[in-house]
């Protein structure tokens, strides 16, 4: 059965690297510096994941310095004009969001940092996670918010408990304990 799934995975790669994946989501990108360091920053991430991300489509667009986000072809007039995080800011305020359009995943990030990138990118995942899995992290979430019903923090996403497998995810692959959970809300 593996022998299959080997198989499968083979051909579905079509013989492309991380490195292709990854550069095939771009949508835009300022220069070759900056999409040499979303390769680097996304190369962290299993093949499969990237492959998904990469097949669903995502489209990913990278701000260069001093750029708004809103300036971003891909986003809808929805993205533009929603609240985003827990504090409800514009996404003029925000590093980096992603969300789901009309046919694709769209990610719009600037190329200051790799956690940043890293971080939008782990939001687009957990698009891929068995529905399981998801319950699993709002239940850590749940019990965390008990232990700590402190107000959220401004980069904190509308939905908690993915923004914290988002920032799990950007550090990969160490399990998340409800103790953590509670450290991050």
């Amino acid at each position: 059965m593996q022998e299959g799934l080997v198989q499968q995975l083979q051909y579905r790669l079509g013989g492309r690297t991380k490195s292709d994946l990854i550069r095939g989501m771009v949508a835009r990108s300022p220069h070759e510096a900056a999409t040499g360091k979303l390769v680097m920053a996304l190369e962290v991430y299993p093949l499969l994941l990237l492959l998904m991300a990469s097949d669903y489509p995502t489209k990913i667009w990278l701000l260069d310095r001093g750029e708004k986000p809103s300036s971003a072809a891909i986003l809808t007039e929805r993205m533009k004009q929603r609240r985003w995080n827990s504090d409800g800011i514009s996404i003029d305020e925000c590093e980096g969001v992603t969300d789901l359009a009309p046919g694709y995943i769209g990610m719009v990030v600037s190329w200051k940092t790799l956690m940043v990138m890293r971080h939008e990118f782990a939001h687009a995942a957990t698009t891929f996670i068995p529905p399981r899995m998801r319950n699993h992290v709002s239940a850590l979430y749940a019990q965390a918010r008990t232990r700590n019903p402190g107000p959220a923090h401004k980069t904190e996403s509308s939905r908690p408990a993915i923004n914290l497998l988002a920032r799990r995810i950007r550090t990969p692959y160490r399990p998340v304990t409800s103790s953590e959970f509670a450290q991050t809300t």
